[in-house]
This record gives structure tokens, sequence and C-alpha cells, in this order.
């Protein structure tokens, strides 16, 4: 019988991401378009221990919203229903939940949908010094719900932004690694860095950590060539 030869395999998946923007606390933050209908907001974050604000806000969306910021000042039950941390939902949605020195996964959903230009990594004026030193990326902004095992394969696997029915209304991949604009992928949409934050290539390998460097195995042998034909016995 002859031998069973398997199909190609897939291509392998794409490169990880590998940059992020990197925040002093004291006067940088970025600003993103005024998006409509949002229900939730996910995004990759490493918050530092120490803080020189003594006031400090990660996200701000004042628009059609009553203090609705996620920091350390404001009590976030006003606008937010939900925090996951790492897929794992919280009991409260409270800033004291957020780890410190670690990349970290958050998933927000407020108590109903709201629209705005959100402020990250401080307020929506530079003049309020509520600024957070740390590290950001890849931010998105849902416009349906996500059910606990979406947000949990959000947090470890990533998402595939390939399906039309993603419900991610917005997405910053943050991979310019140059400049002061992060783009947004579905449309022309462009977020602005303000006080000169930095990029920064930092990609850590841990399981379900910020993105995790793809490991690709090894292609298997190949198999042998076909056997020549066997030659026709010679007539008597």
């Amino acid at each position: 019988p002859g031998q069973h030869y398997p199909s190609p395999p897939p291509p392998p998946p794409p490169p990880p991401a590998k940059f992020s923007v990197q925040f002093n606390g004291v006067d940088q933050f970025i600003q993103l378009p005024r998006v409509e209908d949002i229900v939730g907001v996910s995004l990759w974050v490493l918050v530092d221990a120490n803080q020189s604000a003594r006031e400090h806000v990660l996200l701000d969306a004042r628009m059609g919203s009553y203090r609705g910021s996620f920091g350390n000042r404001d009590t976030t039950r006003d606008l937010w229903a939900k925090l996951y941390i790492d897929g794992v939902l919280q009991s409260e949605a409270e800033w004291t939940s957020v780890p410190r020195d670690n990349w970290i996964h958050i998933h927000l959903e407020p108590q109903e949908s709201f629209q705005d230009d959100i402020t990250l990594m401080g307020r929506y004026t530079p003049l309020t010094g509520m600024h957070l030193a740390g590290r950001l990326a890849e931010v998105y902004m849902w416009r349906r719900p996500l059910d606990a095992v979406e947000v949990l394969t959000l947090a470890t696997q990533g998402w595939d932004q390939s399906q039309q029915n993603s419900g991610a209304g917005v997405y910053f991949p943050f991979e310019e690694g140059q400049g002061n604009d992060v783009h947004e992928l579905y449309s022309n949409a462009v977020g602005k860095i303000n006080g000169g934050a930095e990029w920064i290539e930092d990609t850590v390998n841990t399981p379900g950590g910020y993105k995790p460097v793809q490991v690709i195995a090894p292609s298997p042998p190949p198999l042998p060539p076909f056997p020549p034909p066997n030659p026709s016995p010679p007539y008597p």
C-alpha cells in the first residue's frame, strides 16, 4: 500500500506584538478620538508602584457619565459595573484591586453605554496633574458586551481581528513604535500621545502575560520519497 502524505501544515501565526508606550506620571497622557456607544474597554497596562502624583487616573471617560474615570481618586461604581483583571471578575470595580509593577489585562464594563474621546494615563486636561506612571498597550473599545469566557480568551490568547462579528468597534494595536500617533485598526482615526511619552520594545514571555512570544513547533522530518516503481519482469 502507498504511504500516506499529510496535507501541508497551516501557515504560522502572525508575529507577536512588541511595543508599548511608557508614561512618566508627570505630564504625559494619550487622547483617543471620540467613540460612540461604548459598552466595554479593554487594555494592557503596567502600573508603577511609585507614583509622583498623589491622585492618578488610568482612564477618564467624562462625557455622558458622572465621575466616569478609573483611578485612585474616584468612586468608580458611579460608571463602572464590572472589572476583570487577567480575565477574572473582581468583587468590586475598584482601583485598589489593580496590581502594581506587573503587566495585567484590564477589562471594564460601564453601567450603561457612553460616548467619549477617552483620555488614558491621566485626566482629560493636563492642568489637573492626575497622571499615571506606567506602560500602556493594545486598547479595545467594545460595542457589544463580552461574556466571561470571551474576556478570559482576550486576556490569555488575544482576539481574532479577522472576525467581522468580533464586536471590537475600536482597536488600537500600539505597534507604531515611534512618533506621537496611535492608529485605529478599522478606520483612519488617530489617537495622540502627549508630553513625549516613550515607545519601548516590551515583550514578556510568561503564560497569559502581555504579548507572549509566539512559540512555533519545529517542522516534522520530511517523509521519504516515493519508492521507484518495480521493473516489469521480463517475458520468459
